[in-house]
């Protein structure tokens, strides 16, 4: 009864050690694709300039 005890404490921390890593995999995805939308933003505000002139 104590071994299955302690397997389900390391199942449950196991859990929560993945979860913690998904949720700053996807925190990393979204700065990733504000960074990318951004540059884009940039890059349309340069291309607007230049066609100005």
């Amino acid at each position: 009864m104590l071994k299955w005890t302690n397997d389900s404490e390391g199942y449950r921390s196991e859990a929560r050690r993945l979860e913690l890593s998904d949720r700053s995999r996807h925190a990393t995805s979204i700065t990733m694709l504000e960074a990318s939308a951004q540059a884009i933003d940039r890059c349309i505000l340069e291309i607007k300039a230049s066609a100005r002139h």
